[in-house]
C-alpha cells in the first residue's frame, strides 16, 4: 500500500469513527461530548458544542470526500488511470479478426480504425495495451462462416503475417504481405507457427526490433498486455510477465497515428479479440494482473453463452 493509499485509508477511518459515535449519541440521546467522554476520549469544546444536524451534515461531506479520494487512489493503483481508452468493451461488439473493426469516432465518423484525434496522447515514452485474444487453431465450430477466410490457423492466411492490432502509420502491401512503416508496438501472428510478435520501430535502428512469445494457446481464450516504460518492454499473458526486453534504440511513436486492429486488408486470422485498451502510462504488474483477474469472469460467461454450444453442435 502506498503512500497516498494509507493516508485515503486513514482519512476514511477517522470520518467513519466520527459518524459512529454521532450516530450513538443520536440513538441515546445525549450529547456527542458526553459520548466521546464515555468512550475514554477527549475533544475540544468546538466539537463538544456543535449541533448534531450540523455534525453529521460535515460528517457526510467528509465522508464522501473520503470515499472519492479511496476510490480514485485505488483505481490509480489497480484500475486504468487516466490517459486510457477502452475498445471492444461489450460482448455485442466483439472482434472476428477475419473482419475489418469498426469504430465511430468523436464526431461521429466510422471509419476501420481509432483514429489519433481519439486517442490520448502520449506526452513520455510510455504506453500499454491489452486485450483477450482467442485463437482458432483447429475449427472446433466455436467460429462462426465468414467470407473472407476460413475458421481456422491452417485455412486463414497461413503462411502470412497476421495483424492483430498496431499504433502507427497505414498498412500497405509489401510483397505478400501487408505491413507497416511504422509502428510501436505493432502486434503480428507469425506466418507459419502459432506465435505472437511485438514489433517496435526505433530511431539509430536498420530494422524492426522484434519480441516473439512462442507457442501462445489455441482454442482458448488468453489476455495479452504490452507495456513500454522509455526503452523498457514487458509482455504479460494472463497476468504474468512472460518476456522483458530492453530495446536497442529509442521507440518511434508517433503522437498524431491512428491504432489500426484486425484484419485491414486480407491479413486478418481466424480468432476474436474482445475488451481491449490503450492507456499513455506503463501499468504496473498489478494493474495488469487486476485488469485480468477482473475481467476473466466476463470471458468465461461469454464463452459459455456464445461459443460452447457452437462446439458442441460441431461435435
Amino acid at each position: 500500500m502506498n503512500t497516498k493509499e494509507k493516508l485515503s485509508l486513514a482519512i476514511f477511518i477517522l470520518v467513519a469513527v466520527f459518524l459512529m459515535l454521532f450516530l450513538i449519541s443520536f440513538m441515546t440521546g445525549k450529547p456527542i461530548h458526553e459520548t466521546i467522554k464515555k468512550g475514554g476520549l477527549a475533544t475540544s469544546s468546538f466539537f463538544a458544542t456543535l449541533p448534531k444536524a450540523q455534525f453529521f451534515f460535515y460528517g457526510i461531506i467528509l465522508l464522501i470526500t473520503s470515499v472519492i479520494i479511496l476510490y480514485h487512489s485505488v483505481q490509480k493503483t489497480y484500475g486504468l488511470p487516466d490517459g486510457s481508452i477502452r475498445f471492444l468493451k461489450y460482448s455485442q461488439n466483439i472482434q472476428d479478426c477475419r473482419n475489418q473493426f469498426s469504430y465511430t469516432s468523436s464526431d461521429g465518423i466510422v471509419t476501420n480504425y481509432i483514429p489519433g484525434k481519439d486517442i490520448p496522447l502520449v506526452s513520455k515514452k510510455q504506453l500499454t495495451y491489452g486485450f483477450w485474444l482467442y485463437l482458432s487453431g483447429s475449427d472446433n465450430g466455436a467460429m462462426e462462416k465468414s467470407k473472407m477466410c476460413g475458421n481456422d490457423w491452417m485455412t486463414c492466411n497461413f503462411k502470412k503475417w497476421k495483424h492483430v492490432l498496431h499504433h502507427g502509420s497505414a498498412i500497405i502491401k509489401t510483397g505478400n504481405d501487408y505491413l507497416a512503416k511504422i509502428q510501436t508496438p505493432g502486434i503480428w501472428l507469425s506466418p507459419v507457427e502459432n506465435n505472437v510478435v511485438v514489433i517496435f520501430n526505433t530511431q539509430g535502428t536498420s530494422n524492426s526490433e522484434l519480441i516473439t512469445l512462442e507457442n501462445i494457446d489455441v482454442n482458448k481464450w488468453i489476455h495479452i498486455s504490452v507495456s513500454l516504460n522509455n526503452s523498457n518492454v514487458a509482455i504479460y499473458k494472463n497476468g504474468e510477465l512472460e518476456k522483458s526486453v530492453i530495446l536497442k534504440g529509442e521507440p518511434i511513436i508517433m503522437k498524431t497515428s491512428n491504432i489500426y486492429i484486425a484484419n485491414t486488408d486480407d491479413n486478418g486470422f481466424a480468432g476474436l479479440m474482445y475488451k481491449g485498451f490503450y492507456s499513455n502510462n506503463s501499468l504496473s504488474p498489478k494493474q495488469i494482473k487486476y485488469l485480468f483477474e477482473t475481467e476473466k469472469d466476463a470471458i468465461k460467461n461469454y464463452y459459455k453463452r456464445n461459443m460452447r454450444s457452437l462446439i458442441y453442435q460441431k461435435k
